[in-house]
């Protein structure tokens, strides 16, 4: 997680005894973050996508597909070149 943090792509809050705590859209966007990893999404890529989402924004449905749709073509010009 703080990995994530370090290259920007996630908040923290710290409590009184400075540990870290995450809201629950930061943990949803780890997970995306981890899918895609995976499937070889760079991480400048991905932070590029979440940096136009408001924070604390969770992804729609839509917004999930539209995403995903742009990895997808990336990734196919990545295959086909």
């Amino acid at each position: 997680m703080r990995f994530y943090e370090s290259k920007g792509l996630i908040t923290s809050i710290r409590n009184s005894g400075n540990q870290r705590r995450y809201k629950r859209d930061v943990l949803r966007y780890v997970a995306i973050i981890k899918i895609a990893q995976r499937i070889g999404i760079p991480l400048a890529t991905i932070r590029e996508a979440f940096g136009v989402l408001p924070e604390g924004h969770t992804l729609s449905a839509k917004e999930w597909k539209q995403l995903s749709s742009q990895w997808r073509e990336e990734l196919d010009r990545r295959i086909h070149t």
